[in-house]
């Protein structure tokens, strides 16, 4: 069972690593086990994945975290690496954005600034919060790639009835190298809920045709969805 498992702990965080590959393997399938039996939420979990805190493991398996105490100022990048946290500190002040340095919140930013948009510190989750909104109070999706191709992660039912609420739905290229947007377009939310409920369709069909389960609701939307979609290039400007 566990190879179907992606785990998210970041396992160097903690002492006695190789003495206990046994004890975290056997830890590691019987908290696996009892997650997949107890289906805590009242259904199954299809991704078969869960997610272990370090709370967890200091409790569970009687670790120790290593924690540094005095940074270390003389290393190679410390000088850089000052700059960069205090330019990040004085960018996360003027845009009322945390931790701007985390997924790609940093270029959604950028992306608002060319659409006069505000982004929001806390996206998704129980609140339900849209990635941004402009001052009329409009809400909207972003989804920011380095190529034409848009990852639609974990959309469940609810989730394409969320994106159902935004004014519109966003999609944008940048370029990381040289740090700039290359082009943003906007398209309808109806448009783009319709094709990845396609997309999704098909891909279950394909797994089922080859006796295969669909773990994650995923799909992308490709530079040849956009005639599909209608959408409209608004950067920059045609």
């Amino acid at each position: 069972m566990c190879k179907f498992l992606n785990i998210y702990i970041f396992l160097s965080k903690y002492s006695k690593l190789k003495q206990g590959c046994g004890k975290w393997a056997l830890y590691l399938k019987q908290r696996t086990e009892d997650l997949l039996a107890r289906k805590p939420k009242g259904q199954p979990n299809a991704r078969r994945m869960i997610n272990i805190s370090a709370k967890q493991l200091e409790t569970d398996l009687n670790l120790t975290k290593t924690q540094i105490l005095v940074p270390k100022t003389d290393g190679k990048y410390a000088k850089w690496l000052a700059k960069l946290y205090n330019l990040n500190a004085e960018l996360e002040k003027c845009t009322n954005v945390t931790n701007l340095l985390t997924s790609n919140k940093i270029w959604e930013v950028l992306v608002a600034v060319e659409l006069n948009h505000n982004i929001n510190s806390e996206q998704g989750g129980s609140g339900g919060r849209h990635d941004a909104y402009d001052e009329t109070g409009n809400v909207y999706e972003y989804k920011v790639s380095k190529t034409y191709s848009w990852q639609f992660q974990d959309i469940s039912e609810n989730v394409l009835e969320k994106y159902k609420d935004d004014n519109e739905i966003i999609l944008a290229v940048v370029d990381k190298t040289k740090i700039e947007i290359v082009t943003i377009f906007s398209a309808k939310p109806d448009k783009v809920v319709d094709i990845l409920r396609e997309k999704l369709a098909e891909k279950a069909q394909n797994y089922a045709e080859k006796d295969k389960e669909v773990r994650r609701l995923q799909v992308s939307l490709t530079k040849g969805d956009l005639v599909i979609i209608e959408a409209n290039r608004i950067f920059p400007k045609p």
